[in-house]
């Protein structure tokens, strides 16, 4: 009678971890769902106060891709981004580190990346206009045309 019960038990314990693990999967599943950004490549244009975004310097480009999944992928000019994103309605979320990329040693293009940097980390909404994607804080603006 021991054995029935503690083999009982532990076919219990067994459906339990399924349908945990089944549960997580299922509530994971639902948050990666794409967004209107999933599978867009963007070069950045413009950056900085809204009323007066200053112009990027050519090269190097500096680019962010919204893959499937909430993945966010790009470019800030001297290292690679990494990191993850979620969308509602006009609202989005990002979240990145950098890794390491090309070695920079000029001063300007050091300082556009920090300043792309330091507003990405600020961005709570986004527009699509046609080829065009801003990304906003409250005072700041990124500007990226379509790659």
């Amino acid at each position: 009678m021991l054995l029935k019960r503690m083999k009982a038990n532990a076919l219990l314990r067994m459906r339990t971890v399924v349908l945990c693990g089944l549960m997580i999967v299922s509530v994971s599943g639902c948050s990666t769902s794409d967004t209107p950004l999933t599978g867009t490549s963007w070069r950045l244009e413009s950056y900085g106060a809204i009323a007066s975004p200053t112009q990027v310097m050519d090269t190097p480009a500096i680019t962010l891709s919204f893959g499937p999944g909430g993945v966010l992928t790009g470019f800030s000019g001297c290292n690679i981004v990494e990191g993850e994103y979620g969308t509602d309605g006009d609202v989005i979320t990002i979240t990145y580190h950098t890794g390491p990329g090309l070695h920079c040693d000029g001063s300007a293009i050091v300082e556009q990346e920090r300043m792309f940097l330091s507003i990405l980390a600020d961005i709570n909404s986004f527009a699509l206009a046609g080829e065009t994607l801003t990304l906003t804080s409250d005072d700041r603006t990124l500007v990226f045309a379509r790659a």
